[in-house]
C-alpha cells in the first residue's frame, strides 16, 4: 500500500476501505510480533545475539510500518477518509458484532485486530472515525468476551481458575480485551477529548458541541445497564495510563454543569467487580426474604417503598446537576423521558438555552 502511494505521486490514487482494513490487520500483527519478541528477550536468562537481533528487526519493522501508515492517512482527503473508508470499516465492524448474540469467533478477532491497527496508529483516523455505534459495538464485544472468559475487572487477573476455559483460551480472551480497551482509549482520548482534537472539531467557541458529543458516546457505552465495559475500561486506565478518562474530561472540557454531569456518569459507571457485588447482595436479600416468608400485604408495601426509593434516587441524580428545579417538576420530566436520568438532564440543560427544545 505504501509503495503504491509513493509510486503514484502526482496521480489520483486513493486506497480503498479494504486496503486500509488490511493495513490495520498487518499493523496489529507487526505490533504483536514486536511485543512478543521484546517480552521473550526480557524474560530470557541470557540475551544472546540472535534473540537481540530478532527483537531489533521486529522493532524496526513495526516502527517503519506504523510511520508509513500515519503518513499515508494524513495525506488522504479528510472527507474521503471519514465518509468512505472509515464509515465503511466501522459499519462492517458493527455488522460483525451484531450478527450474533453470544460467543467469540475468528471474525470478531480479525475485526478488532484491524480496528486496533487503524485507530491506535493514527490520531487523524480517531478524530474522523469515532462514532456512537462504533463505541457501542466495542462495548458489546467486550461484554461477550468477558462473559466467555469468565468476567472482567479491567484486564488485571480477570479470569478465575474455576472458569471452564483452558489457559490458552484465557490468554486469548485477555488479549482480546486488551485490544478492545486500547482501541477505545485511542478513540475517546485521541479522537474526541484531548486538546488537538478539540481545536479541529469544535463547532462553537464555548465547547458545548464537544461536551454533547462526549456525552452521546458515553451514553452509547452505557446503553445496556448490565454492560460493565466503561467501568472496567476506567479501571484498566488507572492501571495502564497516566491520564484517565475523568482526568482528560476535567482538563480539556469547559467547566460547567454539563461537564459535572459527565464526570458523575463516568465515576458512577458500573464495573464488573461492583456488578458481581450487587448480584451477591440481591441473592442474599432474596434468600432473607424467603426465610422471613413475608405476608402478601408486607410484600406489596415493600414493593411500593422500593418504587418510591428508586424515583427519589432518579430525582436526586437530576437535581445534583440542576438544583434550582423542584422535585415535582423533575419527576414530571423523568416521566416524559421514560425515567432515563441521562436523557432528562440533557433535555433540561438544552432547554435552559433554548426552551423550544423541551417537549
Amino acid at each position: 500500500l505504501a509503495s503504491s502511494l509513493e509510486s503514484s505521486a502526482g496521480r489520483d490514487f486513493l486506497p480503498t476501505a479494504l486496503d486500509v482494513y488490511r493495513a490495520g490487520v498487518l499493523l496489529h500483527e507487526s505490533w504483536r510480533r514486536c511485543s512478543s519478541s521484546s517480552s521473550d528477550t526480557s524474560s530470557s536468562s541470557r540475551h544472546d545475539e540472535s534473540s537481540m537481533a530478532k527483537e531489533r528487526e521486529a522493532s524496526e519493522s513495526y516502527k517503519s510500518l506504523s510511520s508509513t501508515f500515519r503518513k499515508m492517512v494524513s495525506t488522504l482527503p479528510e472527507s474521503y477518509l471519514r465518509d468512505v473508508i472509515l464509515l465503511e470499516i466501522n459499519r462492517a465492524f458493527v455488522e460483525v458484532v451484531d450478527r450474533k448474540l453470544h460467543g467469540i469467533d475468528d471474525g470478531d478477532v480479525r475485526a478488532i485486530s484491524a480496528l486496533f491497527g487503524i485507530y491506535t496508529h493514527s490520531d487523524v483516523a480517531c478524530r474522523l472515525g469515532v462514532a456512537d455505534d462504533l463505541c457501542s459495538a466495542l462495548a458489546t464485544l467486550y461484554d461477550r468476551t468477558a462473559v466467555n472468559g469468565g468476567g472482567g475487572d479491567g484486564g488485571g487477573g480477570v479470569f478465575s481458575a474455576a472458569n471452564a476455559v483452558s489457559n490458552a483460551e484465557t490468554a486469548e480472551y485477555k488479549s482480546l480485551i486488551e485490544l478492545i480497551f486500547l482501541t477505545l482509549s485511542s478513540l475517546l482520548l485521541d479522537g474526541l477529548i484531548l486538546p488537538d482534537s478539540i481545536v479541529a472539531d469544535s463547532k462553537d467557541d464555548d465547547g458545548d458541541y464537544l461536551l454533547r458529543r462526549v456525552l452521546e458516546v458515553v451514553q452509547a457505552l452505557t446503553a445496556d445497564d448490565t454492560n460493565c465495559c466503561l467501568g472496567d475500561f476506567q479501571e484498566w486506565q488507572k492501571q495502564r495510563r497516566s491520564q484517565t478518562l475523568v482526568q482528560a474530561v476535567q482538563k480539556s472540557l469547559p467547566d460547567n454543569a454539563q461537564r459535572d454531569y459527565l464526570v458523575l456518569m463516568l465515576e458512577s459507571s458500573l464495573s464488573s467487580a461492583a456488578f458481581a457485588e450487587r448480584q451477591k447482595e440481591l441473592v442474599s436479600e432474596a434468600a432473607k426474604g424467603q426465610k422471613k416468608n413475608e405476608p402478601i400485604t408486607n410484600k406489596r408495601s415493600s414493593s411500593a417503598n422500593t418504587s418510591v426509593s428508586a424515583m427519589d434516587r432518579l430525582v436526586s441524580q437530576v437535581r445534583d446537576v440542576l438544583p434550582a428545579l423542584g422535585a415535582g417538576y423533575v419527576e414530571t420530566a423523568l416521566a416524559i423521558y421514560s425515567f432515563d436520568a441521562s436523557r432528562t438532564v440533557s433535555a433540561l440543560l438544552e432547554a435552559e438555552s433554548d426552551p423550544s427544545t423541551l417537549h
